[in-house]
């Protein structure tokens, strides 16, 4: 599914950005964490990260799973953590991945 079609299908057109609070327990960070932080700093990139968050809920049904995922060093962003790289402001690179997770669980879930 192309992100547009998988951001309407979980977001929908008419859904509000999450606040900075609701970011930050999302991440599991403490509010302080996010406050200096580029992340917050542009519409663009809280959009990207609720339709981030949204799809990772889609792919895993439990929060610490999220958690893992958002935890887990990925070579595909220099070795960091998908949560390192939120904070750093690199929600695109994050939100690609995260949709790569999803189509991957979609043809798992084909397969079986």
């Amino acid at each position: 599914m192309e992100r547009h079609e998988l951001e309407q299908w979980l977001c929908g057109p008419d859904s509000t950005p999450p606040s900075p609070a609701a970011i930050a327990e999302a991440l599991g960070l403490p509010f302080d964490a996010l406050a200096d932080t580029t992340l917050l700093r542009t519409l663009a990139r809280v959009r990207s990260l609720r339709f981030t968050l949204a799809v990772l809920h889609d792919v895993f049904p439990a929060d610490r799973d999220v958690c893992r995922w958002l935890e887990t060093p990925r070579k595909e962003l220099g070795g960091v953590s998908a949560r390192t790289a939120l904070v750093a402001g690199k929600a695109t690179l994050v939100e690609g991945l995260a949709v790569r997770a999803w189509n991957e669980s979609v043809c798992m879930a084909g397969a079986a």
